[in-house]
């Protein structure tokens, strides 16, 4: 199965619908195709961003969404798969009986009634979103990554290390952060912060300050001594983004055709 987040997590980087349908077409020889909306709801890159009609014509490609990442109902765990009609019946004949618990039932049913608040709820997190990365990129050497997600992904100063960082903010600022380390291919030197109203961001661009170039620094900023050039991890996110984020799907078409094929894909232009 070939997977594709659009929005993609943790870096929200975002493909237009018609790269994606493009690279859907030159996929039409693989088993499964996977594209996750989850996130989609915060994009607003375009107008129909979604793929779900073009997903219902082809045999081979199924659109994951989610309620709960656009409601913030996490615990709620209610998400849906929409497909071309026999791939769907494939699908239902491996869920369990009891896929769906009632709680869940009863709440997407009373998510009817808020679709104006919803919608409002929507426009105020996509500004939110870009009043929290102009505030953000004005701290130096502070990398800010383009999302259509809720959330940010940005790269902490040469020199930082992000596990230091966000025990710091939790301790001293009581600000959670996540710290990306563990993500393949990743490094500890980014991190992904959700979209707050503008409050919240006032307190966490306050904490960076402190903690990035504050006189207690400390273990957060080691210094030159340690080392201060890319990881391996946080070059190749670097590279990642670049080829990836809203205009690179002609490569990861191609990439991902030769690793089905064992040939070497092409290198970054």
């Amino acid at each position: 199965a070939v997977v594709v987040c659009n929005p993609n997590n943790p870096d929200g980087g975002y493909q237009h619908k018609q790269a994606l349908v493009q690279f859907m077409d030159a996929m039409a020889d693989r088993d499964l195709v996977v594209i996750d909306e989850s996130f989609l709801e915060f994009a607003d890159a375009e107008a129909e961003p979604s793929v779900v009609q073009e997903a219902m014509l082809r045999p081979n490609v199924v659109v994951l969404r989610s309620l709960g990442k656009n409601f913030g109902l996490h615990g709620v765990r209610f998400g849906y798969l929409v497909a071309n009609p026999a791939l769907a019946g494939r699908v239902r004949t491996m869920l369990p009986k009891w896929n769906l618990n009632s709680f869940a039932e009863h709440v997407v049913f009373m998510l009817r009634d808020h679709g104006p608040e919803y919608a409002r709820s929507l426009h105020q997190v996509r500004r939110d979103r870009l009043e929290m990365t102009a505030w953000l990129s004005a701290l130096p050497g502070l990398t800010v990554y383009p999302s259509q997600g809720n959330f940010l992904f940005v790269r902490l100063p040469v020199g930082a290390e992000g596990t230091a960082v966000r025990d710091r903010m939790l301790t001293e600022h009581r600000i959670l952060v996540r710290e990306c380390g563990n993500k393949i291919g990743s490094s500890s030197r980014f991190l992904r912060l959700v979209v707050r109203p503008q409050g919240d961001v006032r307190r966490l661009v306050s904490g960076l300050e402190q903690v990035l170039y504050g006189a207690g620094r400390g273990a957060a900023v080691p210094g030159t001594a340690t080392g201060t050039g890319y990881s391996s991890g946080t070059a190749a996110v670097d590279r990642l983004i670049q080829e990836t984020n809203g205009s690179g799907m002609r490569a990861l078409t191609a990439r991902t055709a030769a690793a089905g094929t064992g040939a070497p894909g092409p290198a970054p232009g």
